[in-house]
């Protein structure tokens, strides 16, 4: 999960568009983050949105706080 201080591994995470894809978002890893349940389900509130793209990510949270995400770890390929 990409919120800060959370520990859920890649395996327990949702994918989402960092752009909504009915808004025109893309799938492909720039336009996608991993969230936990929880963090997921926080970031689509009305109140809550995302800027940039997957390197370089920010939440706006409703209290007006901005906050940097952690940069994404690496992407491996499966064999």
């Amino acid at each position: 999960c990409r919120m800060p201080d959370c520990n859920a591994p890649p395996g327990w995470c949702d994918i989402d568009h960092i752009t909504e894809w009915h808004h025109g978002g893309n799938t492909d890893l720039n336009e996608l983050v991993l969230w936990c349940r929880y963090h997921h389900t926080y970031r689509h509130r009305p109140d809550v949105h995302l800027t940039g793209n997957a390197n370089n990510l920010t939440l706006h949270l409703p209290n007006g706080t901005t906050l940097p995400l952690p940069t994404r770890g690496p992407i491996t390929k499966a064999a």
